[in-house]
């Protein structure tokens, strides 16, 4: 189910240099609509000097509409443990 492309889209306001996020352990739970799906996962992007930073755990939705993907960003870092915790995810 994961899109690389359309997560890291929608990273864009979230993330430093959304182009560069590596993606690990995405997983997914069925949300409380048809077609809606929560996801957690981690995510590392390149910072100002051209490294790797560490995983940050993420959360958001997933809406299939028509066949296709939207993906939606809620938070990196911060609480985003404790909501994908939450989710049991």
């Amino acid at each position: 189910m994961l899109n690389q492309p359309l997560l890291r889209e929608a990273m864009e306001f979230l993330v430093k240099n959304p182009s560069s996020a590596k993606f690990e352990e995405v997983t997914y739970k069925r949300g409380r609509e048809p077609g809606e799906w929560t996801m957690c996962g981690s995510v590392s992007v390149k910072n100002s000097y051209g490294s790797y930073a560490d995983f940050e755990r993420f959360v958001g939705t997933v809406i299939i509409d028509e066949m296709k993907p939207h993906y939606l960003v809620h938070s990196v870092g911060g609480l985003s443990d404790k909501l994908c915790q939450l989710e049991g995810l």
